[in-house]
């Protein structure tokens, strides 16, 4: 789960860049952004296995594991809202 997660991230900045520079919001490429932010949230909602590489004493890993499942919350919100709105 941990390398999927690193290349969603991956994905997800690319179609960000993309989608930046072309500018064009009704395209394919704003579509995989939705279906990239979409998996990517699940996946760090429910991923224990983070791609940080923190140590198993590190002190604040409640704090990582709250934040990555807020992240992941919001990016699955963002997506299904932005799908909803689109169509």
């Amino acid at each position: 789960m941990k390398y999927i997660e690193i290349i969603f991230k991956l994905a997800f900045l690319v179609l960000a860049i993309v989608l930046f520079v072309t500018r064009s919001i009704p395209s394919f490429y704003f579509y995989a952004f939705l279906a990239v932010s979409l998996v990517l949230g699940i996946v760090l909602f429910f991923n224990k296995h983070e791609s940080y590489g923190y140590t198993a004493d590190y002190p604040r890993m409640s704090g990582v594991y709250l934040t990555r499942k807020i992240e992941g919350v919001l990016l699955v919100i963002f997506s299904i809202t932005f799908f909803i709105l689109i169509r």
